[in-house]
C-alpha cells in the first residue's frame, strides 16, 4: 500500500461514554495509530476519534479496528464506574495494609498472641469457633483434631 494510510473516524456519543474514558481508550491505541480527538459531527455531544495507522505497509481492517476501539472504550468506561463505586473501599484496604494499627477496630490491636484472649490457638469451642450443634446427629461422631491433622476414625 502506498501513500497516506486511510483515516478511520469513530464517532462516540459523549452522553454514553465520558470524555476521560475516550481519552484513555485513544491513548491505548496511540502505539499503533496516530490519534486525533475532536468535537463535531452532526451533534454537539459527539466526539470524533480519528485513527490512522503509523505503519503504512499494512492494510487496515476497518471493522476490526472500530470494534477493538469500542471494546477498549467500554472497558475504560466500566473502570471509571467501578472506581466511582468502589474506590473508597480500595483506598481503605490500601490504608489498612500499610497502617501500623487496625483502622476499623483499634481494640483488636490490644490482643496478645501469647495470652490468646480469644482462644484462637485452642481447638475447643469459644468466641472464634461456633459451638457444636445440640441437634440429633446422624452417623458416627468424628473427633475434632488440630488444624492440619486429619482425625483417625476407628
Amino acid at each position: 500500500m502506498t501513500g497516506e494510510p486511510p483515516i478511520i473516524v469513530v464517532e462516540v456519543d459523549s452522553t454514553i461514554y465520558s470524555e476521560s474514558a475516550v481519552m484513555r481508550a485513544a491513548y491505548k491505541f496511540s502505539g499503533q495509530y496516530h490519534v486525533i480527538l475532536s468535537r463535531g459531527g452532526t451533534r454537539p455531544e459527539q466526539l470524533l476519534v480519528s485513527l490512522s495507522l503509523k505503519a503504512t505497509q499494512v492494510v487496515p481492517d476497518v471493522p476490526t479496528i472500530r470494534g477493538d476501539f469500542f471494546n477498549e472504550l467500554l472497558d475504560q468506561q466500566l473502570r471509571e464506574k467501578l472506581e466511582a463505586e468502589f474506590g473508597g473501599v480500595r483506598e481503605l484496604i490500601l490504608a489498612q495494609a500499610f497502617a501500623d494499627t487496625n483502622l476499623l477496630d483499634p481494640n483488636r490491636d490490644e490482643g496478645d498472641y501469647v495470652a490468646d484472649p480469644l482462644g484462637i490457638g485452642n481447638d475447643t469451642p469459644g468466641p472464634h469457633l461456633a459451638a457444636p450443634s445440640t441437634s440429633a446427629q446422624v452417623g458416627p461422631t468424628v473427633p475434632t483434631a488440630p488444624f492440619g491433622v486429619s482425625p483417625v476414625v476407628p
